[in-house]
Formats: structure tokens, C-alpha cells, sequence
């Protein structure tokens, strides 16, 4: 409600005005020598909106003359020495509930009547963490299918169903699985891969407030309201490909593209490699040899040594094998020693 009420009982199809003895945004005080039918008026884009700095109303911010569906607020939370600020709430002195029950500030509310700053003694308190990880590293392109961990410090994370999470910071990718791994972590499985293979990207995840549960702990805004959507503390570094595999062909000796590879004879391995961005002309473009049961029969590099926005076909002469070919692949490698996966592996299968 708003202020400067008029406040009339009816009687015999006339307005008799009233005496206002007290008012304020929830309610309006005033004589009446009898009983009846009333009528109030007040103005409603007159609302007030006043913060305290505490229970003793030491004022912190003060709104007033605002509409009656105002909600943006724009104060930062309040500090205070030895103190953790927690959120915005009605009163909530447990010896006096005047406007009912206790309510706590969430984004999007109205703003109106008076809010008091909770605060807990930094000595001992602990904020409520939402942590992101992955159990392996992730690269631009090859999300799909992929698992990344989501783990609170306090509560119960429920996994629910897949699409009240969401995947920020790529395109393209979302959840399309979630697993309860214990009562703080909930495992996600990826949809999809990022168009952009070439660009680092930092992934995110946000997901529904309510999905946490038997906390009292809240995320909130700058400006101290409490959040509806919680977002992951951190962000996980998704790799941009330097290269990508673009062809990976197995042809004999005179250039025949092969289906399959005959036992005793060598082949020729073409890998077709474009540079995505700027790398080491170090870095390896390695192809494999393996059997039928997946051993490997043989291993061959070379310098991927050729420019920025460029492709290059890399050919790779294979002496005969000893054992029947399984199948071939195509690496490339940051180095042998401290190998660094630099393009999706490409695989030919016979």
C-alpha cells in the first residue's frame, strides 16, 4: 500500500471522511464513532522503501515517491567490521512478528517498506561455495559426451532433470544427463560440441536456487538481494584446437586409396592438417599402426612446421607389418615428452 491514505465510511449512499491518526505503507489507523462499511484511497506510486544497517535503525538507504511495481535496487551490500553481510529480510525479532512472517529480499521482488541487514561473526562463518570441475580436460569441439562435476559446500544438491541446468560460456552445448554422485555433487553429461574449435572458452554452469536444499545459505547480487538462478563460483578453461584433422587417408605405394591393408605390403598414411592459430613449429603431427587387438605395430612424426590459417598434407611412408592392420590414426601433439592433445584424433578402422 502507499501513503497519504483518505479513508471515508459509507452511510446512506454518502462519503463520510474519516481522521487519520496514523499511517504507513501496510497499514492506516483511524477514529470512527461507529461500525461500517468503509472505503480507503491512497495513492499507490507514493510507496517508500527504507534499509537498515541493523536492528537499531540506523538508516542505510531510503527510496521514497516510487512506483507501486519498482524492483531495481540499486545500494551495494552494506559492510561491517568483523561482520559477513547475508542477506536483506523484514523484521525478524523473534519477540515481535508485526508484519507477519519473516521474508528474505530475492531479485525481482518489489521494493517497498522497511528491510534490516543480517549479519554472521566472520570468525567461524564459512560462505556457501558452488564449485565446478572436470575429472578431464576439455577441448573446444570434442564435449560431447564429456562429464563435469558441480559440488557445494553445504546441503543437498538435488541432480533433477537435465534442463534445469544450464551450460554458459559455449555455444552449442548443453546437459543431456545429470547423476547424484554424493549429497553435495551432481555429475552433468554434455550435449553437443562448440562450433568454435579455435577459441579458449570458459565454461560455466548455472542451475535453479531450489535445486539446493537444507542450507540456509543464499548467492547473492551485489546489491544483496538473493538470487533465483546460482552460478559456479569458478569457470573451466575449454581449450581452443590449434589444429584440426581435416582427411586422414591410407593409399599404397603408387597412390591407390586403399580399403584395406594387405599383410606384407607398405602403404603410404596421408593426414591433411590445417593450422587453426598461432603454435610451435615443435609440435608433432604423429601417426600410429595398430594390430587387431589394438597393440601397436608402429609410430612415425613429423614438425607440423607450416603457417597460421593454413593446410598442409603430411604423407608418411609405413614399411610392411608383421601382424594384420587393425586400424590407423592420426595425433597432433604438443610434444612425445609432456604431450599435449592440440586437434581431435582422427582413426581409420579395417
Amino acid at each position: 500500500m502507499g501513503e497519504n491514505y483518505r479513508v471515508f465510511r459509507i452511510e446512506n449512499d454518502k462519503c463520510v471522511p474519516l481522521t487519520i491518526t496514523d499511517e504507513n505503507e501496510l497499514s492506516v489507523s483511524v477514529i470512527s464513532d461507529k461500525f461500517g462499511l468503509f472505503a480507503i484511497i491512497y495513492d499507490p506510486n507514493i510507496l517508500s522503501a527504507r534499509f537498515y544497517f541493523d536492528y537499531d535503525d540506523t538508516l542505510y538507504y531510503e527510496k521514497t515517491n516510487i512506483p507501486f511495481y519498482f524492483n531495481e535496487l540499486d545500494i551495494e551490500q552494506p559492510k561491517r567490521d568483523g561482520y559477513v553481510f547475508t542477506k536483506w529480510t523484514t523484521w525478524n525479532d523473534p519477540d515481535e512478528y508485526e508484519y507477519g512472517p519473516v521474508l528474505t529480499l530475492y531479485e525481482g521482488d518489489r521494493i517497498y517498506g522497511e528491510w534490516y541487514a543480517n549479519w554472521e561473526k566472520a570468525d567461524g562463518y564459512t560462505p556457501l561455495s558452488i564449485t565446478l570441475s572436470a575429472p578431464e580436460g576439455l577441448v573446444k569441439g570434442k564435449e560431447d559426451g564429456k562429464v563435469i562435476e558441480i559440488t557445494t559446500s553445504e546441503g543437498i544438491l538435488d541432480s533433477a532433470d537435465e534442463s534445469r541446468w544450464t551450460i554458459t560460456g559455449l555455444d552449442g552445448v548443453t546437459v543431456s544427463d545429470t547423476e547424484q554422485a554424493d549429497p553435495q555433487t551432481v555429475r552433468l553429461t554434455l550435449s553437443g560440441s562448440s562450433s568454435d574449435i579455435a577459441t579458449d572458452s570458459e565454461l560455466g554452469v548455472s542451475f535453479d536456487s531450489s535445486l539446493l536444499s537444507d542450507t540456509d545459505k543464499l548467492q547473492l547480487n551485489p546489491n544483496g538481494t538473493a538470487k533465483w538462478t546460482y552460478n559456479t563460483d569458478n569457470t573451466i578453461t575449454v581449450k581452443g584446437q590449434a589444429y584440426q584433422i581435416r582427411g586422414l587417408t591410407v593409399t599404397d605405394l603408387s597412390g591407390s586409396e586403399l580399403d584395406s591393408i594387405p599383410e606384407g605390403s607398405g602403404f603410404n598414411i596421408n593426414v591433411d592438417a590445417a593450422k587453426l592459430k598461432g603454435h610451435s613449429e615443435e609440435d608433432k603431427i604423429i601417426t600410429a599402426v595398430y594390430g587387431a587387438n589394438n597393440e601397436l605395430l608402429y609410430l612415425d612424426s613429423a614438425a607440423a612446421a607450416f603457417g597460421e590459417d593454413t593446410e598442409h598434407t603430411f604423407t608418411f611412408e609405413i614399411p610392411p607389418q608383421d601382424a594384420a592392420v587393425g586400424s590407423v590414426k592420426a595425433f597432433i601433439w604438443s610434444s612425445f615428452d609432456t604431450p599435449e592433445p592440440l586437434a581431435q584424433t582422427a582413426e581409420l578402422k579395417f
